[in-house]
């Protein structure tokens, strides 16, 4: 096993996701053995069977192997991006973003809660902030501030018109 063969699978069989706050390498392959002699060469991912509700019976199963920690994308991806042919952008916008620095779920979070519930309640209730203006204010994600509101038990407004506050 070598890493431009890792990188010729990965050209072909894989896929990277480059969301707000994950990143994540993987590659597909009905050929578990091949996707696990690439997990102990490159000494790390985890493997899953992929579960497709309609997947006609005479189709072989297929597995995906999965590198999503940050520690492991960074060994990873610099070893790929020179080899990598097809998915080289994608690869390079990757390792630009593991440079900056990814904001993990939980860091992002903890700006939710160091913000508190107070500030949070006012921002959303007195000065009738949107969910994604207050995440935006944070730096995290919608869904953080939602989570972050269904646990203090702050009250989500219905959607529509709101009346916005005038400032003097």
């Amino acid at each position: 096993m070598t890493w431009d063969y890792v990188a010729g699978f990965f050209d072909g069989e894989g896929s990277a996701t480059i969301l707000t706050r994950r990143l994540c390498l993987s590659m597909s392959n009905t050929d578990l053995a091949a996707l696990e002699a690439i997990r102990d060469f490159i000494g790390c991912g985890s493997i899953r069977q992929l579960t497709l509700r309609n997947r006609p019976a005479h189709h072989k199963p297929c597995f995906i192997l999965e590198v999503g920690r940050v520690a492991d994308l960074a060994r990873v991806v610099p070893e790929l991006l020179p080899r990598s042919i097809v998915k080289r952008s994608v690869l390079e916008t990757m390792s630009a973003r593991l440079a900056a620095g990814v904001r993990t779920r939980a860091r992002t979070f903890g700006a939710v809660k160091a913000a508190g519930v107070d500030t949070i309640k006012r921002w959303y209730e007195d000065d009738g902030l949107t969910l994604n203006e207050i995440a935006d204010r944070l730096g995290t994600a919608q869904s953080t501030v939602i989570y972050f509101m269904e646990q203090q038990g702050i009250a989500r407004r219905l959607p529509g018109p709101r009346p916005r506050v005038a400032l003097a």
